[in-house]
């Protein structure tokens, strides 16, 4: 029995989460993407896209996006946001709460969430 890992990741390229400036922002999710690939594992980033959840961005969708100056507004999707997202054709990059539950609609359990990292300040 062969066994794949799917990993779903939440998009913290977009405008919306921690608003990594383009191209750093497409480069970033291709580098996280491509370092799940390298274990055998396989990517999936979840968004919704012009109303549509997508688990697993396809190259043209991760630039899509990721390109935050041509799209008008990129919502933040929590679990409670879904429904309405949706329902408005509207694009989104998940938060953690939305990433499991589209995940776990969809039968994965390997979550790579990667919140944003902690200031650090200097205490000398």
């Amino acid at each position: 029995m062969v066994c794949t890992v799917i990993v779903s990741l939440r998009p913290t390229f977009s405008d919306c989460d921690i608003g990594l400036p383009q191209p750093v922002n497409l480069e970033t999710a291709i580098s996280v993407e491509n370092i799940i690939r390298s274990t055998g594992a396989i990517p999936a980033t979840i968004a919704i896209i012009k109303g549509q959840p997508h688990i697993g961005l396809t190259r043209k969708q991760l630039e899509y996006i990721a390109d935050v100056s041509s799209i008008p507004k990129v919502v933040k999707v929590s679990r409670r946001d879904i429904a309405p997202t949706m329902a408005l054709g509207l694009d989104g990059g998940t938060t953690i709460s939305g990433t499991m539950v589209l995940a776990a609609h969809a039968g994965i359990k390997a979550r790579a969430l990667f919140p944003q990292a902690p200031s650090v300040s200097n205490t000398d």
